[in-house]
């Protein structure tokens, strides 16, 4: 029998007096070895949804460490939602969780089911990394369907059966390998625990300053001291924290301070995706302990009110403060509050109490983690540091205890010495009874020279620099030189920039131009070509009404006669079939029709882009074509999350016919947003968008823009976006792009450097069949005498592909990171060890 690792070090669970001090009893039901009985395992198709094919066995290749382990197949070709394998169950005891080693491929669902004695049947959905063995916990609760039994979603006894299912949301063909399956004994706990964590303190890192909203000689914050006066006039004063989030699920705050403003209501907002939460939340009153306090309900409770993005009043991801003002209600007096802190009543699973999130600080990786607990807990943490090729650098293990009340500690350990293009440092947190995803850190190194500034409108590699987000002031465009600097020393030749209507024209007939002069002369003096976004509403018009629209058409076609040397093509609004248009859907196409005329009046030289939709909406794209709308190129933006890469390619096909001209001739379709988010899982609340690793956000990128050049339907790509954001680890929108707040690169960045540099005078030729499971792209190279590049890659495994040449040479192999290795052939044959999903690029003679 192979040894089975639970529970958390020993010097932890020998801390004597803590809660926290024991580990539960765990019982190995399958390990395929030891415990295997022929026709145990029961293999399902789901047969509810016709179309899935595959099959269960027991295989070497499924064991985790030595052995055997159990490996579930999966043919979604046909058709179908899931296969599963099923384990009937007799005398089970109690039992308060499973836990089971697995390893998927990425973008494949999973889901798990446990029926009790009455035949109830309880399903819920649970997740882990892709391509590596993680040994994953499944709680008994968070159920998201149920029925048979008792059909009432709650748990009766022990299970009689369970179930591992692999689900039709990723590759059509794979295999789900598990191993190790273990009950963890007792009763099922709570499905939530409540704690007290400290939300905000006050202090020099939470970077608290004046609200810009009406503060004007009426407020003043020094340190932790705000000092209001209502003398002068003002209706409102307030102070704003550098934006983060809350962690755990909010459920009442209270906010502390020493002094006294009993007049003056008090106004909070939060924010959650696009959407802002406000409400008035009471005055400070006087509490028993000296201070003066405020407490209350956190949205989505009764009497918020909100505003922006999904406008529908809910959570969407995890709550960050945005910001707490006083208002005047009629009185007119000055004074002042010591702020102390705000205090948090949050809600979380009772084993993902801990949170942890990794980044480089200059020499040092660093880990901090945070805990919601009532008393110290002891942990370890274990920390490993590795190359691009997965090979350990470093690593280590340190005890550490773990304050209550969510308080952060901090693990840092060095980077390692020079040489190195890539490092990613992961950290993994053994706490008893806890589930805490590792958290990963991530060194990339600069890339040399300093690219081209010739533009190249042939160029297929875009990128969302948003140099219109930069301010205009000194400090601002010199952020934004340096942003345009570091595209293009990496080979960035397009950029999609917002032409603000409202900052354009901010009065009927009045246009300043100065600060997108600066963009365009930016973007144009490192070689980079500009299209534009024509966006939104004004503020002194009319939206969604005739008038309106004829206002917006005027601003379109003012920008594009200013620009008419500088910017070719113009896009027309952003993802219309969502909130980002809040009118009548079929308005949308009235816009388009007349934008098109105006623009194209205007410069008759310049494309209309339009529909930009989010993902790729079919039924919006048609809609809007039957009403007549005219566009020259279709823009999408096909988020997903995870990327199939025959399917994509084929996506791009289809969104190309689609949008077919009369006469049968494909228009062009441009991916004018397309990424992936870095950055940490929240422990209580889903933002909709699981964050991917700085490793994988790297290969995701390659992949996406070689297939889309392959497609031969989208020959023009924009990453969202090149600079994250900002700093809040949990904000799935700080952590899309590819440098960070601070302009360090991440591994993305040398990914599109490397691919640029290999490709920038290359041009798709072919695709390479090299069999099932493994993509092969041709691209020939323009230069003289520069040869071809083959890039290929596996997408299942980790595999050996051989490549056959004609001759025996030497043939350079460069990875992602720019690492270059030479392979001498042998026979005329290349064998090349690849890891699945990860490009690498073959430098041939033609």
């Amino acid at each position: 029998m192979k040894a089975v690792a639970i529970g958390a070090l020993a010097f932890v669970l020998a801390v004597a007096g803590s809660r926290f001090a024991h580990a539960a009893e765990v019982r190995l039901i399958e390990d395929f070895d030891a415990t295997w009985k022929e026709g145990r395992w029961q293999f399902s198709d789901g047969a509810e949804f016709p179309g899935a094919k595959g099959t269960l066995a027991r295989s070497k290749e499924a064991a985790h460490s030595g052995g055997h382990g159990g490996r579930l197949g999966f043919d979604f070709s046909g058709g179908g939602n899931y296969v599963a394998a099923v384990l009937p169950l007799a005398d089970a005891p109690p039992i308060r969780a499973v836990r089971v080693w697995i390893r998927k491929p990425r973008g494949t669902g999973l889901t798990f089911r446990y029926t009790d004695p009455t035949g109830q049947t309880l399903q819920k959905p649970f997740d882990a990394p892709a391509g590596t063995w993680t040994d994953v916990p499944i709680r008994l609760s968070g159920w998201t369907g149920h029925w048979g039994g008792a059909g009432d979603g709650r748990i009766h006894g022990p299970p009689t059966m369970i179930a591992l299912l692999a689900e039709n949301s990723g590759p059509t063909q794979g295999a789900v390998f598990f191993d190790d399956v273990r009950l963890v004994l007792g009763k099922p706990g709570p499905e939530m625990v409540t704690e007290e964590v400290v939300a905000a303190r006050f202090a020099p890192d939470e970077q608290w300053r004046l609200s810009s909203h009406g503060n004007r000689g009426t407020s003043s914050l020094a340190g932790r001291t705000w000092r209001f006066d209502f003398t002068k006039g003002a209706e409102r004063v307030g102070i704003v924290p550098k934006e983060y989030s809350l962690i755990g699920l909010p459920k009442r705050l209270r906010l502390r301070a020493r002094g006294a403003a009993p007049a003056h209501p008090v106004r909070v907002q939060f924010a959650t995706h696009f959407m802002t939460f406000e409400k008035t939340v009471g005055a400070f009153k006087a509490a028993a302990d000296g201070h003066v306090e405020l407490t209350f309900a956190a949205p989505p409770a009764e009497g918020w009110t909100w505003h922006g993005g999904e406008n529908d009043g809910r959570v969407h991801g995890p709550l960050r403060l945005r910001g707490i003002w006083l208002e005047a209600a009629g009185t007119k007096d000055a004074g002042e509050l010591e702020l102390v802190d705000i205090r948090c009543q949050a809600q979380c699973p009772p084993d993902r109490r801990c949170i942890v999130r990794a980044e480089r600080r200059g020499d040092a990786f660093v880990a901090t983690v945070r805990c919601m607990t009532g008393e110290p807990m002891p942990a370890a943490m274990h920390w490993t540091v590795r190359d691009w090729s997965g090979k350990p650098v470093a690593s280590g293990t340190r005890a550490v205890a773990l304050p209550a009340g969510a308080e952060a500690i901090e693990v840092s350990v060095p980077v390692p010495p020079p040489g190195h293009t890539f490092l990613e440092a992961e950290f993994s947190l053994d706490a008893p009874d806890q589930v805490t995803p590792p958290a990963l850190a991530y060194y990339a190194a600069p890339v040399e020279g300093h690219g081209t500034a010739a533009r190249d409108p042939a160029s297929p590699f875009g990128m969302g620099l948003y140099l219109y987000r930069y301010p205009g002031n000194d400090q601002g465009l010199s952020e934004m030189d340096r942003a345009a600097t570091m595209a293009q020393a990496a080979g960035v030749k397009w950029s999609r920039e917002e032409f603000g209507w409202g900052r354009v024209e901010p009065r009927r007939g009045r246009f300043d131009w100065t600060f997108y002069d600066r963009v365009v002369a930016t973007a144009t003096r490192h070689g980079i070509t500009v299209y534009g976004l024509l966006a939104y509403w004004s503020g002194w018009t009319k939206p969604y009404t005739p008038e309106g629209m004829e206002d917006y058409c005027r601003y379109a076609a003012a920008c594009a006669r200013r620009y008419r040397d500088d910017i070719r093509h113009w896009e027309v609004w952003n993802e219309p079939n969502i909130f980002f248009w809040k009118g009548p859907r079929d308005m949308y196409a009235d816009l388009l029709k007349r934008a098109y005329a105006a623009i194209k009046e205007a410069n008759p030289q310049a494309q209309v882009l339009g529909i930009s939709t989010a993902g790729i909406d079919t039924k919006f794209i048609e809609r809007t074509m039957a009403l007549g709308a005219p566009f020259d190129i279709l823009t999408i933006h096909p988020y997903r999350r995870s990327l199939d890469d025959e399917r994509f390619v084929e996506d791009m096909k289809k969104a190309a016919d689609l949008v077919r001209r009369p006469d049968g001739t494909r228009r062009e379709v441009w991916i004018t947003e397309m990424g992936w988010t870095t950055g940490v899982g929240h422990n209580a609340i889903s933002a909709g968008f699981r964050p991917t690793s700085q490793r994988d956000q790297a290969q995701l990128l390659a992949r996406a823009y070689l297939g889309a050049v392959a497609s031969g339907a989208a020959p023009n790509i924009s990453w969202y976006d090149f600079r994250n954001d900002g700093r809040d680890p949990f904000n799935f929108e700080h952590n899309m792009g590819i440098v960070t707040r601070d302009f360090e690169p991440k591994p993305a960045y040398r990914a599109f450097a490397t691919m640029t540099r290999i490709l920038g005078d290359a041009r798709f030729d072919r695709t390479v069949d090299f069999g099932p499971d493994v993509v092969a792209y041709w691209f020939d190279r323009e230069t003289p005498g520069a040869g071809c590049v083959l890039v290929i890659w596996p997408t299942d495994k980790d595999r050996t592909v051989t490549v056959k040449v004609s001759a025996d040479l030497p043939v350079p192999v460069i990875d992602l990171m720019g690492n270059r290795r030479v392979i001498t052939l042998t026979g005329g044959n290349l064998p090349i060890a690849m890891r699945a999903e990860v490009p690498v690029f073959l430098l041939l003679e033609k």
